[in-house]
């Protein structure tokens, strides 16, 4: 499929998924300057992630993309919070994505999980449905690259990950991208439909979610590591951005161990 207004090529009819995978790492996890004879698609499913591309630093959290083209030599390093990511080597012919973009429909995320889940199928199951999720990713990963969000925002949404534990507000996150409060809430409403306390508290209660979900802390110790004011606060707001409880994440299964 050729864009011709973005450049985009990718022949999802000859994409080939040549592995899976999903880690999930603390803060102290780091991978040293490398590259790969085939493309890697990433979808970071909550904490966040430093990447080093060229002469570049990139700072990606919950629900972005990350898309090397085979060769590009690039380092990562977790973020505060660490990460949970969800990666796809790919064989095929790509061109045009960028490095990195937002999953602002939510799609991506789902299809990405869905693939990783592919790993405890049977080898047929996986022969039948693992093309189809590829077909399905890529399509998502392309609609995010055409939808791509300004870089102001791109730019505080990852300054919000490693801020987190904070209680910030709009004049916080304005600085970030060098605008008055009033602007910057104004223009955040304009690329991504939200205000910024909307999107502040959802991240609140994602990352609150990861940890409910992998960890076995008490609701009070997250809501601390989240900026909830206390555990009942989040508790409201996890039922108001999630439609359920912290009880219902608590019994979830925990994401698969960090490969040796």
């Amino acid at each position: 499929m050729l864009d011709m207004c973005t450049g985009l090529l990718i022949d999802h009819r000859h994409a080939t998924a040549l592995g899976v995978g999903r880690i999930t790492v603390p803060r102290s996890w780091s991978h040293a300057v490398h590259h790969h004879p085939f493309h890697q698609v990433m979808m970071v499913m909550g904490g966040g992630l430093e990447i080093v591309a060229g002469d570049k630093r990139h700072l990606v959290g919950s629900g972005d993309w990350v898309f090397y083209p085979a060769g590009m030599v690039h380092g990562e390093r977790a973020g505060r919070n660490g990460v949970d990511l969800v990666y796809v080597a790919i064989d095929g012919r790509i061109q045009g994505l960028p490095l990195t973009c937002h999953d602002q429909t939510g799609r991506g995320r789902i299809i990405a999980g869905w693939l990783a889940d592919t790993r405890q199928m049977t080898e047929a199951r996986q022969q039948h449905e693992t093309p189809l999720l590829v077909h399905l990713l890529l399509l998502a990963l392309t609609d995010a690259a055409q939808r791509r969000e300004p870089d102001f925002v791109t730019t505080v949404r990852s300054w919000i990950d490693d801020h987190l534990h904070l209680p910030l507000s709009v004049a916080d996150l304005a600085a970030q991208a060098h605008m008055s409060p009033a602007h910057f809430a104004r223009s955040w409403r304009a690329a991504t439909g939200q205000t910024p306390i909307d999107t502040l508290r959802r991240r609140r209660v994602e990352q609150a979610r990861d940890l409910l979900i992998t960890t076995r802390l008490p609701l009070k110790a997250i809501a601390d590591q989240v900026g909830a004011c206390d555990a009942h606060h989040l508790s409201r707001w996890m039922r108001r951005y999630l439609g359920h409880p912290p009880g219902f994440f608590r019994g979830a299964p925990l994401p698969s161990p960090v490969p040796d």
